[in-house]
């Protein structure tokens, strides 16, 4: 069906799947979404949707009324437990551009060195950089600072002794 503007919306044969009680992934229920990626049930039929064109595909909710919600929990991810940040620093040293142009010789850099900062952590726990910096971005080098339990200074460690002191990285 055309807007008054002559834009494809949805197919006519869309619209009257729509009137006939027939749902589209998005208006599932969250259970039922899941049935679906389980492979439980199976789209009834397909129409084209959108400017586009795409291909979406419908489903019964007859088809749901013989299934068990409670056959589809919600499966929650385990929570990343990170060792003492407190004792974990972190060193990043970068080059910032700061004058000239950017693709000849006569360009200028600088290093910036964030020193012993704290980590930064994701809300799913992973660590991903220090002082607003990532660890991931161009960087010239990256050092981690570990202390001891009963240790008066930090040492420096790798990233793999990192990682075996219980830290998770984001990749």
């Amino acid at each position: 069906m055309k807007t008054k503007y002559g834009v494809l919306t949805k197919s006519d044969r869309a619209i009257t799947a729509e009137e006939d009680g027939l749902l589209t992934y998005s208006r599932l229920d969250a259970w039922q979404k899941r049935a679906v990626k389980a492979g439980a049930v199976l789209p009834c039929e397909w129409h084209h949707t959108s400017a586009a064109a795409n291909k979406t595909n419908y489903y019964d909710p007859e088809d749901f009324a013989e299934l068990n919600p409670a056959d589809f929990p919600v499966i929650k991810a385990a929570p990343v437990v990170n060792g003492d940040l407190n004792r974990l620093r972190i060193s990043i040293s970068y080059k910032t551009m700061v004058g000239g142009f950017t693709r000849r010789a006569t360009s200028k850099w600088e290093t910036v060195e964030i020193v012993m900062a704290e980590p930064q952590t994701r809300k799913d726990g992973y660590i991903t950089g220090a002082d607003g910096r990532r660890l991931r971005s161009n960087n010239e080098s990256v050092t981690f600072h570990y202390k001891a339990p009963q240790a008066r200074k930090f040492r420096e460690v790798t990233l793999v002794e990192a990682e075996q002191l219980g830290y998770k990285f984001a990749k």
